[in-house]
């Protein structure tokens, strides 16, 4: 018999992955699913029951690979009388509009989306032949001669570090160097103050320091490595936060960069992801900011409507939530935006609808469910009002 536990941190520190073993008792695949299980409701199968029941009909010499609904994968296998739960992880990005189209599908209320997000970007981006050579390669590590595994999949209804410097010879004199922290520190403080169109003015004028010599082509700062890029990263993130930008944000965003920078394979590939996340850290800055201008009542139900807007919400419900009069709510709240709550409500709905109605094949009336309006006709009429046209016709306009 090998050691289950060394078998285990051997293949978790070659994948970053979690690995456990099952040898028949309940406890290790309740702790799984209390680790893993992000909802019994759209993760019926990382539940401790559904797992037991299926490990019982496992077939030796077979990697079966799970898919969920939130598109996370896990490895199930049998090896010397052991069975082995590797994962999860997930083998592509999950955008924003992946998460809306899920919740949307599944009637899920929107307030889960961030917690949703952070879950999915959590987990190691991987392929599964890469996981199952990797596992495949451990056992024979173990047992020389572990012959080849098969696969079944199971459907519900490292890293290369260039090894050029980020800092070629030419910009180590010390003029050079003082330039670069001068570019540097203007860039990082048009994050810190919300400022997209800056932020990009100053991030060109410092990539004309980063540059191997006169007669190639310029680099973005930063861009040319994994290595750089970590540098970056940890740069903005402190400017975001600086901003006050909320941290949970920062990470969000910031953790999804991870994930696709770990898929790049080019300078240009990692000078888009970089981009990216630096445009959505500022922009999420400059959100942050906008509420400052507002009272600590009005801010908070600003907040609070952009983040449950799919739920039952009105005047009536909102000023209950923050214990105030609704009178008093609504002439606070059109005094400092200029709008009544019914009618940024209605924006906050539309502007979210809009976006799945072009990123999604989610129907008309599921995409109304999701954003808050039970009744279909009721969210045309609206749509329509906010956006000059139906909701069918604009999701035929090209944007």
């Amino acid at each position: 018999m090998i050691d289950s536990t060394l078998f285990c941190r051997f293949i978790e520190n070659c994948l970053s992955i979690s690995v456990t073993a099952y040898n028949g008792t309940d406890e290790a695949l309740h702790q799984f699913e209390q680790q893993n299980c992000f909802d019994s409701t759209l993760q019926p199968m990382y539940t401790a029951d559904y797992l037991k029941k299926h490990l019982v009909d496992f077939q030796p010499q077979v990697f079966y690979e799970i898919t969920d609904a939130v598109h996370t994968h896990l490895i199930l296998f049998s090896f010397e009388d052991t069975c082995y739960l590797a994962g999860p992880y997930v083998s592509a990005i999950t955008s924003d509009h992946d998460i809306h189209e899920l919740l949307a599908s599944h009637k899920l209320d929107y307030s889960i989306a961030e917690q949703l997000k952070h879950y999915c970007t959590a987990f190691p981006l991987l392929q599964y032949s890469y996981v199952t050579g990797i596992i495949l390669s451990a056992m024979r590590a173990f047992i020389p001669g572990t012959p080849e595994y098969q696969y079944q999949t199971i459907l519900e209804e490292q890293e290369h570090i260039d090894d050029r410097h980020m800092i070629s010879s030419a910009e180590k004199s010390h003029q050079q160097i003082v330039l670069r922290y001068q570019y540097e520190n203007a860039f990082l403080k048009m994050i810190q103050e919300g400022k997209e169109k800056e932020v990009m003015d100053s991030l060109h004028s410092t990539t004309a320091l980063f540059q191997k010599d006169a007669d190639r082509k310029r680099h973005a700062l930063y861009e040319t490595n994994h290595e750089g890029f970590t540098v970056l990263r940890t740069l903005v993130r402190k400017a975001a936060e600086n901003g006050g930008c909320p941290v949970t944000v920062i990470d969000a965003i910031t953790q999804e960069a991870i994930q696709k920078a770990s898929n790049c394979h080019t300078s240009d590939d990692i000078a888009k992801v970089q981009m990216d996340m630096i445009i959505r850290l500022t922009r999420a800055v400059a959100k942050n900011k906008s509420y400052n201008r507002y009272s600590s009542v009005i801010r908070k139900v600003l907040i609070h409507i952009e983040e449950n807007f799919s739920k039952e919400l009105s005047l009536s419900v909102i000023a209950e939530e923050f214990l105030i009069s609704k009178e008093h709510l609504a002439r606070l709240f059109k005094k400092e935006t200029g709008q009544t709550v019914t009618e940024f409500l209605a924006e906050t709905r539309c502007r979210n609808a809009a976006e799945l109605l072009t990123a999604t094949t989610l129907s008309i009336a599921e995409i109304a469910e999701f954003v808050g309006y039970a009744d279909n006709n009721y969210f045309v009429k609206v749509f329509k009002k906010q956006y000059g046209v139906p909701p069918s016709v604009w999701r035929k306009k090209p944007h």
